[in-house]
């Protein structure tokens, strides 16, 4: 059993949950976001989920890594989106970043979107505020 907590960025009026669709994982983006929906997802993923999250880098006063982005990969779940991932870790603690985009989006918005996905940085400590 994993946590996940999730921030997202998008150009239409669209909030994910976890019946929403998503990056080839669960179709009707065109119907939920417009066919020139853009998405940047960020996710941080931890483990025991009953265990309140914190962000502990190891080694301190590392500084954040970008890994390079994937490939643009289509999204099997919704024809026509495709999507592609980065991590951003600092030390040894890494969120995920997700650019999801659909057919007709413009290369505007894809832009602003790649940008806003390489400008994440992590800050060197955090903890859950609600735990």
């Amino acid at each position: 059993m994993a946590g996940v907590l999730r921030t997202s960025v998008t150009n239409s009026d669209y909030a994910v949950d976890f019946d929403s669709p998503g990056p080839n994982s669960r179709p009707g983006a065109t119907e939920e976001l417009g066919p020139a929906g853009v998405l940047v997802l960020t996710e941080l993923l931890w483990s025991p989920a009953d265990q309140p999250v914190s962000w502990r880098p190891e080694p301190p006063g590392s500084s954040t890594t970008r890994g390079s982005n994937n490939r643009w990969n289509e999204d099997h779940q919704n024809p026509g989106w495709v999507f592609r991932e980065r991590r951003v870790c600092l030390g040894s603690e890494c969120v995920h970043v997700i650019e999801w985009h659909g057919p007709q989006a413009t290369s505007a918005d894809v832009a602003q979107a790649q940008g806003m996905a390489s400008s994440v940085s992590l800050d060197e400590a955090w903890s859950d505020p609600t735990r």
